[in-house]
């Protein structure tokens, strides 16, 4: 699986669910060498829990992602943002885009 250490204190711009397709999409804007726009493309995901409680105060900056396969042969998500709040949630494999 992909390495999405980078993604650490990326903006998160915006979230995007295509019910029909059961795709969940995290719209980005990650700073390696050089800004760059990406996403990533969770498919056919599903248990989506998102929290909004702003524990650590208003922020759009993503803390962590941590990741692992499932029994299931799914991979379950724990996107941490750096208010504090959480994305978790299964899919069953993702694409990162990036663009330059």
């Amino acid at each position: 699986m992909d390495d999405l250490s980078c993604f650490h204190d990326s903006i998160l711009n915006k979230i995007e669910i295509i019910w029909e397709k059961g795709e969940l999409i995290l719209f980005l804007n990650i700073f390696e060498n050089n800004p760059k726009e990406c996403q990533i493309i969770f498919k056919n995901f599903n248990d989506l829990i998102i929290s909004r409680n702003l524990e650590w105060g208003l922020s759009d900056q993503i803390n962590e992602i941590k990741y692992f396969e499932c029994s299931d042969k799914l991979i379950e998500f724990n996107i941490e943002v750096q208010s504090g709040d959480n994305f978790i949630f299964k899919c069953e494999h993702f694409i990162l885009n990036k663009f330059e």
